[in-house]
């Protein structure tokens, strides 16, 4: 992973924490078309799709996107992410603006609240 991008990268693997708590099916992908690609995946059951990302090129974006599947993938986590690929495959490396999303679907039955309080 290039050096620019430690500090956003801990906060990101936070994000990811947060969804992977809170559903049971989560997803991470990039795109160049946010709109496309939600009307997409709206139709295979996802409830909300999270730009937590904006990169300044394709390359930038798949790295970012392969370093959270790769921290999904070591981390002690109950819930592992329904990516089956390294992430990255479908997208070029041009410039351009892309964008890093998380997907989410299923949410748990126990809030954050709800955790604090019991």
């Amino acid at each position: 992973m290039p050096a620019p991008f430690p500090a956003a990268l801990a906060e990101l693997e936070q994000k990811l924490n947060g969804y992977r708590y809170a559903w049971k099916r989560v997803y991470v992908g990039i795109t160049r078309s946010p709109e496309a690609r939600w009307e997409q995946h709206a139709q295979d059951g996802w409830h909300k799709m999270a730009l937590v990302y904006r990169a300044f090129s394709g390359g930038i974006a798949r790295d970012v996107e392969r370093h959270l599947i790769d921290y999904s993938r070591r981390c002690d986590f109950k819930l592992e992410l329904t990516n089956l690929g390294l992430g990255g495959e479908g997208l070029r490396d041009a410039p351009g603006i892309c964008f890093v999303y998380i997907l989410v679907a299923d949410r748990r039955g126990v809030t954050l609240r709800q955790r604090r309080a019991g």
